[in-house]
């Protein structure tokens, strides 16, 4: 079945946060019946607006869902779902430019496009199911220590998410209050050209993973031993060549912005980067642990580039051969 019983009562918050930010964003359209103060802050401070509502909407709600549910599974495919509804609000601001260039539509559609491949790619590997779940990094930590995670987990699991997502999208906020330009600059298409080849390098590496984890399961199926590490297509030039689509897509939208002199929203990159490269150490960390896999995977990140995919290196091995 589609929803599993973490199902409902996720479908539930996310209704209500989407029904909240796109609410809000209509009705500051209509600038004449903005009477209250949380509208004034609307108007006056979008991007603080955002930030406010998805620390009541996300944060706080959430945290207190993953109490009841022992699990903090949640945040996983609102990541899908949260950039295009801020992107929402900030193009359809009264105080906006809005769609009205073409650099800011096609930043947006490019947004939508990673939106779509992120949640396909969720579903996909949750076998179309909802929070069977949880992240392992958050289960692993859950288990270390269960009454502070309680509490720890506020912070690593969701407030810690503001800070990715809103520096995620602050390219789209960014193009939607500069003064509009039309004037296309070189820039414009190298920011394109690396968003869009993130995206695809991203989607094909996470098809190349989900088939070899079915593989894998069909091979225990048969009786036969899962084979330890994926090293063919473009796991045979880089570890992570997933990442590295992830965050190729970021450097480009975050180019997008820095065409019409807002440099300052690539500081959202250069942070979701620096969590990736955390996240990047602490997979390795796990993929060394195993016993079973521990020897093949040091001889494959002694031939493989981390993120970046590279030709394979010769090892000492191969050169003495």
């Amino acid at each position: 079945a589609l929803l599993s019983e973490h199902g409902v009562p996720a479908l539930l918050a996310d209704a209500w946060s989407a029904a909240f930010s796109l609410g809000t964003a209509f009705y500051a359209q209509d600038t004449a019946a903005v009477q209250s103060a949380w509208c004034d802050i609307a108007i006056d401070r979008p991007l603080l607006a955002i930030n406010v509502s998805f620390f009541f909407n996300v944060n706080v709600l959430f945290w207190l869902i993953s109490l009841i549910q022992q699990s903090t599974w949640l945040i996983d495919p609102y990541w899908t779902i949260l950039p295009p509804l801020m992107a929402a609000f900030f193009c359809m601001h009264p105080l906006a430019s809005g769609l009205v260039t073409e650099r800011t539509l096609t930043a947006v559609v490019l947004l939508c496009l990673w939106s779509i491949r992120l949640t396909h790619s969720y579903f996909r590997r949750e076998d179309y199911k909802f929070g069977v779940r949880e992240d392992w990094r958050f289960a692993h930590m859950r288990n270390q220590s269960p009454i502070g995670f309680a509490i720890t987990c506020f912070f690593s699991a969701f407030a810690s998410q503001q800070l990715m997502l809103v520096g995620l999208v602050l390219p789209i906020y960014a193009l939607a209050f500069v003064p509009p330009s039309e004037i296309w600059k070189p820039l414009d298409f190298v920011a394109i050209a690396i968003a869009s080849g993130g995206l695809v390098i991203a989607y094909i590496a996470d098809t190349q993973l989900r088939n070899f984890m079915l593989e894998n399961e069909r091979r225990r199926t048969a009786g036969k031993s899962p084979i330890k590490i994926l090293r063919s297509g473009l796991w045979r030039y880089a570890r992570h060549p997933n990442y590295f689509g992830e965050v190729s897509w970021w450097t480009g939208l975050a180019l997008l912005a820095s065409s019409v002199g807002c440099w300052w929203a690539i500081v959202g990159t250069l942070f979701n980067t620096m969590v990736m490269a955390h996240v990047t150490s602490l997979t390795e960390a796990r993929m060394r642990s195993r016993p079973e896999r521990a020897k093949e995977w040091k001889e494959y990140c002694e031939q493989t580039s981390v993120w970046i995919p590279l030709p394979p290196r010769r090892t000492a091995a191969d050169k003495s051969a």
